[in-house]
């Protein structure tokens, strides 16, 4: 694409210092060139053409004709819509005297194909600094345009998946200004600011907390952890509040967003609202703390252990009974008494009742023994 500017930059000051030379007789080098070149003369009629500019307009157009006017293609789109001819930029050109360069359209050829054209139109002036021609030089751009359109559509799919995700997303530039949110997110901060405002910083919501209700100050912010570290942060719960005072319990992962070219082009942090979750889980402690309380009550010595009979957990009855405070995963009570039977025969630990639950993965009920305290 640069050569093809040079190049066209060239046959501009060739046509300048050339003046109506050119429109006579186009250079030689014209033939050699990758662009589609032209010139008309002050009415518009078509002077000469090279072969791209033939392949270009899918026809050969007859030269110096007063119905080929101003270009040599079928027909001509700018804007959007089809131009006629005397509103074409080389009409342009040669009615007011004055250049145009990276002028944009479409033409479509015989077979009703078209092609985009990027279009650089030079006047040619004779001595008395008179318009009486102008040379067209056309730049195919078809293959750009459908990458372009590609790309579009690309970005409209991802949008679509973007905005229908069922979590908040958000985005920051490496300055932390959010320039990207979707739907989720906005509902789960209960409005909609203003992508891009310099006061939206780290994050969307209107206050954030911590779990212990302390609020989360800029300098604690995880997007800025991201930002300055260009590292994830995972997991980090938080709570939300919105403009119209509600709360919700929040998980966040926070991610930097870097290019395959390994440019840092911010962050981004996928939210979701897990407030339910959070009552759920404060009900089963609360529920977990009342057991634990229960059996803290009871005048019954009860312990547990791991598959290995170390002590995870006792009441103090089991401290009680066993005349001893033992240390969670590490001590095996079962180990440490001595354990008779009621006739006081002393029993093997491989017989004693926690052994053979252990090793045979069945309860063991209604047994009695006599232990030995320190």
């Amino acid at each position: 694409m640069n050569g093809m500017a040079s190049a066209a930059a060239s046959l501009s000051v060739f046509a300048r210092d050339g003046a109506e030379a050119i429109l006579r007789t186009p250079p030689a080098f014209v033939e050699l060139l990758p662009l589609a070149l032209y010139a008309c003369n002050a009415q518009g009629r078509i002077l000469w053409f090279n072969r791209r500019a033939a392949e270009l307009w899918g026809r050969t157009p007859r030269l110096d004709d007063s119905a080929e006017l101003f270009c040599g293609a079928q027909r001509i789109f700018f804007s959007n819509k089809e131009t006629r001819r005397d509103e074409t930029p080389m009409a342009a050109v040669l009615r007011t005297g004055m250049p145009i360069h990276g002028f944009e359209g479409q033409i479509e050829r015989p077979d009703g194909s078209r092609a985009w054209v990027t279009v650089h139109i030079d006047p040619v002036q004779n001595g008395e600094g008179e318009v009486v021609g102008a040379v067209s030089c056309c730049v195919d751009t078809s293959d750009l345009h459908t990458v372009h359109e590609e790309l579009i559509r690309s970005e409209r799919r991802f949008d679509h998946l973007y905005q229908t995700l069922p979590v908040g997303v958000y985005a920051c530039d490496p300055a932390g200004i959010v320039f990207r949110y979707n739907r989720m997110a906005a509902e789960l901060w209960g409005y909609s600011p203003v992508p891009g405002d310099s006061a939206l910083r780290w994050n969307g919501a209107h206050k954030m907390y911590r779990l212990d209700g302390s609020p989360l100050t800029p300098e604690d912010e995880p997007m800025r952890q991201v930002l300055t570290t260009k590292e994830p942060v995972r997991d980090f719960q938080a709570i939300l509040e919105r403009p119209n005072g509600s709360r919700i319990s929040v998980l966040c992962n926070f991610h930097p967003i870097i290019n395959p070219d390994g440019l840092f082009l911010g962050g981004v942090n996928v939210f979701q609202d897990i407030t339910e979750l959070k009552r759920t889980q404060d009900r089963l402690m609360d529920g977990e703390r009342r057991i634990a309380d229960l059996i803290e009550a009871l005048p019954a010595a009860i312990y547990t252990t791991d598959a290995e009979g170390r002590v995870t957990y006792y009441n103090q009855a089991a401290v009680d009974l066993a005349g001893r405070v033992p240390v969670l995963g590490s001590d095996a009570w079962r180990r440490d008494w001595n354990v008779f039977t009621p006739e006081g025969k002393k029993l093997p630990h491989e017989d004693t009742a926690m052994e053979i639950a252990l090793r045979e993965e069945r309860a063991v009920r209604g047994v009695e023994a006599v232990l030995e305290r320190p």
